[in-house]
C-alpha cells in the first residue's frame, strides 16, 4: 500500500513539473531532462510512468488541464441554481486572483491548444475532449436556467456557451500581449454585462 502510494505521489510530481515546463517554455520547448532536473528523478523512474515526451504532454491535458477547468468551472456550476450570477462569480474571482505571472505567460490551456492543437491529432483529441466538457457545462447551466426562469427562452445554450469561452480565451490573449491587467478587468466586465444581459424579464 506504501508502494503504490509513492508511486501515485512520483508519478503526481512528474506531472505538476511538466506542466510547469510547458506553461514556461511551450511543450516544444520542454525536454525530459528538465522534468528530472525539476523533480530529481532518474530516468527510469520517469519512463516507469511515462514512454516518452508525447506521453507526458497527453498526461498533463488529460489530468491537469482537464482537472483544473473541472474544479474551476465545471463542479461549481452544477451546484449552481441561477447559471448567470454563477458565470458573474467564476469570471469576477479568475480575475481578482489571477497572478502578475499569468499577464505575461496567460491561459496554460489557450497556450497548449494554440501550439499544438493543429499539428498533432493526438493533443487536438485530448484539447477537444476538456473544450467539450466545458461547453457542456456551460451549456447545461444555461438550459437549467431557461427552465427554472432565470435566462431567457431565447438564448441558445449551446453557441452561447461556445462565445463565453471564446470570449474568454480572447480576453486572456489579449492581456498576454499587452499585459494590461486594468484592461483585463474592463474587458472582464463587458463579458459579464453581456451574461447579464441574458437574464429573464418576470
Amino acid at each position: 500500500m506504501v508502494a503504490q502510494r509513492n508511486a501515485e505521489q512520483t508519478r503526481e510530481k512528474i506531472l505538476l513539473a511538466t506542466f510547469e515546463i510547458i506553461y514556461r517554455h511551450g511543450f516544444q520547448g520542454m525536454r525530459v531532462e528538465q522534468v528530472l532536473k525539476a523533480t530529481n528523478l532518474a530516468k527510469g523512474a520517469l519512463y516507469h510512468h511515462f514512454k516518452g515526451k508525447q506521453a507526458l504532454g497527453y498526461a498533463v491535458v488529460e489530468e491537469v488541464l482537464m482537472t483544473d477547468v473541472n474544479n474551476r468551472w465545471i463542479e461549481p456550476l452544477s451546484h449552481c441554481d441561477d447559471p448567470l450570477i454563477g458565470i458573474k462569480q467564476i469570471l469576477d474571482n479568475e480575475c481578482a486572483a489571477v497572478p502578475d505571472e499569468m499577464l505575461s505567460l496567460g491561459c496554460p490551456l489557450n497556450n497548449i491548444s494554440q501550439e499544438m492543437a493543429g499539428i498533432d491529432d493526438g493533443f487536438k483529441e485530448r484539447l477537444m475532449t476538456i473544450y467539450t466538457a466545458w461547453n457542456d457545462g456551460i451549456e447545461t447551466a444555461l438550459a437549467d436556467g431557461i427552465t427554472k426562469g432565470y435566462v431567457r427562452a431565447d438564448v441558445k445554450p449551446q453557441i452561447t456557451a461556445a462565445f463565453i469561452i471564446s470570449a474568454m480565451q480572447g480576453i486572456i490573449g489579449t492581456v498576454k500581449c499587452v499585459q494590461d491587467k486594468p484592461m483585463m478587468i474592463a474587458l472582464k466586465d463587458e463579458l459579464v454585462s453581456y451574461i447579464m444581459n441574458l437574464r429573464a424579464i418576470n
